[in-house]
């Protein structure tokens, strides 16, 4: 087989990047070879390249980098969207994708496209790695990959780029022999100067009315850090979602804090905020940022804005292991016994709450989770519901926020079981499932460690658009933007052989939500629901929590 192609998989796993995601083909036969025939290399086979490329994104997003491995053409260019959601959330990936060699470049060959830089400033860093011969060595190949893998780990992690050109006819016999490994890249940490320090100290110990602010955070480390000092802080919290840590368990976290932002009481006032990580699912926040005064600090290891609002605050690149020394500086705060009396009021009107809908299929997927589970939230409501009606569950939890797309959700969730191997939870719309339908085969003809639960919420359409100011086109709404349907998934899910329930009350939920978890393996649970007795649903708990004297929610 390739020398070069075989020298890049033994490096790679001599660094303990063990994961490759491969979609078959003719001209990426070298690396594939190379793969298969490693003892330590794991291979995970797919279809077709977009949920192979997401997959690998899921890996990148419990902490491990895995490798695409593709065939020229087209098949580089499917995995486009999960390149820009491995870039936009600072997500490890590597791709290796094959290529013509530079005579049949520009000819109009079979399947060759120019796959030159193809994804653009979407990448980290790129290389056109040349055919075999001896002017490209053993050692120039381990250099580029140390500094690809660099590239991906790094300051600014995300996706890089190789793309191999093979000449035909491929030796599919030979033997490197041993080589000499190079060292694995190193990375540090990025910590406040001593005169930062100072700057932020003061502005924290002059505040009388503290708010913590937690946004997205993409690095499963940063994650762990920031959850020990939300366990020692005592100022209240807003926990976004796309954090991973909505469902940490503390009595200071703001519930419903999405519907609280719809219209904020003036009690709800701040004089400070600490905002870490990236920004938030909802839209609600910048514009609330936007009506105070208060001095705003955002602490982000990714060296990027998180400022829609476009306000003047005071931005820090700084990671949140090197933060530990804060939580002396988050202990107290006159807002905390206005949101101890908001989270009852929100306690009150959820329990209350007994009608099927889309926010009870979410409640109750997600307290039957087995000790030691994950739950990946699917884009649009499932998300937003999850911020405003789910309370604490000792879960950590995961989503596709860098671009907020629908697509290739299944595939990112696979890629997160296959890494942790953990029970495995998904709550996504039926659009969301129709968009990724592709890697259900996959799903069925893979070892699962762990029960896998797709629990899909069919309202037979996209429930968010019932939000937007042009859900009350009447004319043209159901025709041009809810994306309505007929169709229930169950029979299709069915007929791929996957085990598969369909429900339409909380008690046919709950049973086969105790079915699926008992075996490991995929489950797909189709829970139908009326869109409008959601949206409802939702209203009806807002006015809930109101009370006349406040004001709080519309």
């Amino acid at each position: 087989m390739s020398q070069l192609a075989q020298v890049a998989v033994d490096q790679l796993v001599e660094w303990g990047i063990v994961d490759f995601c491969i979609c078959p083909g003719s001209r990426s036969t070298p690396l594939t070879l190379a793969v298969a025939r490693h003892p330590k290399a794991n291979s995970h086979i797919f279809h077709d390249e977009r949920s192979a490329t997401f997959c690998a994104l899921g890996f990148g997003k419990s902490g491990k980098l895995a490798v695409l491995i593709t065939t020229s053409g087209t098949a580089v260019a499917n995995a486009m969207p999960a390149v820009v959601e491995a870039n936009m959330a600072s997500i490890p990936l590597l791709l290796m994708t094959a290529d013509r060699p530079p005579e049949l470049r520009c000819t109009n060959a079979n399947q060759t496209i120019d796959q030159v830089k193809l994804f653009g400033d979407q990448v980290r860093f790129f290389f056109d790695i040349p055919c075999e011969s001896n002017r490209y060595s053993v050692s120039a190949i381990q250099n580029t990959l140390s500094l690809s893998v660099s590239k991906c780990f790094g300051i600014d992690p995300g996706p890089v780029h190789l793309n191999w050109m093979f000449r035909e006819p491929f030796d599919l016999t030979s033997d490197c022999g041993s080589i000499s490994y190079f060292n694995k890249p190193q990375h540090g940490l990025i910590s406040l100067t001593a005169n930062q320090k100072t700057d932020l100290t003061q502005i924290l110990e002059r505040s009388t009315a503290g708010l913590i602010v937690v946004g997205e955070l993409t690095n499963p480390l940063e994650r762990e850090a920031l959850k020990e000092i939300l366990k020692e802080s005592s100022w209240p919290m807003i926990i976004d979602a796309s954090s991973g840590l909505s469902l940490f368990q503390t009595p200071n976290k703001i519930l419903a804090f999405e519907d609280l932002l719809r219209s904020p009481p003036k009690e709800f006032n701040p004089d400070v905020i600490v905002q870490f990580g990236n920004g938030l699912c909802t839209k609600r926040y910048e514009r609330w940022l936007k009506t105070l005064t208060c001095t705003v600090l955002v602490l982000n290891g990714r060296p990027i804005s998180s400022n829609p609002g476009s306000i003047s605050i005071h931005r820090y690149q700084v990671h949140t292991q090197t933060l530990g020394w804060i939580t002396t500086l988050l202990r107290q705060s006159e807002l905390i016994t206005w949101v101890l009396e908001h989270n009852h009021r929100v306690h009150k009107a959820i329990q209350q709450n007994d009608t099927w809908s889309e926010v009870t299929v979410l409640q109750k997927s997600v307290s039957s989770i087995p000790p030691g589970g994950l739950l990946f939230i699917g884009n649009s409501m499932p998300i937003r519901d999850l911020n405003n009606y789910v309370e604490d569950k000792d879960v950590n939890v995961y989503s596709n926020r860098g671009a907020s797309g629908i697509d290739g959700l299944p595939s990112t969730t696979l890629g997160i079981h296959l890494s942790t191997k953990q029970p495995t939870l998904l709550v996504l719309g039926d659009l969301s499932l129709m968009h990724d339908f592709g890697v259900l085969f996959t799903l069925k003809s893979m070892t699962v460690h762990q029960a896998f639960v797709i629990v899909v919420i069919n309202n037979f359409g996209g429930g968010i658009f019932n939000m937007l100011p042009v859900s009350e086109q009447t004319d043209v709404f159901d025709t041009h933007f809810a994306t309505v349907h007929t169709h229930t998934l169950a029979p299709v899910t069915q007929a791929m052989g996957i085990d598969t329930y369909s429900v339409d009350s909380v008690e046919a939920l709950n049973g086969a939500l105790k079915e699926c978890w008992l075996e490991s393996g995929v489950h797909i649970i189709e829970a139908i629901v009326d869109k409008d007795v959601s949206k409802n649903l939702r209203s009806t708990i807002r006015e809930q929590m109101c009370t006349l004297n406040q004001g709080i929610f519309e």
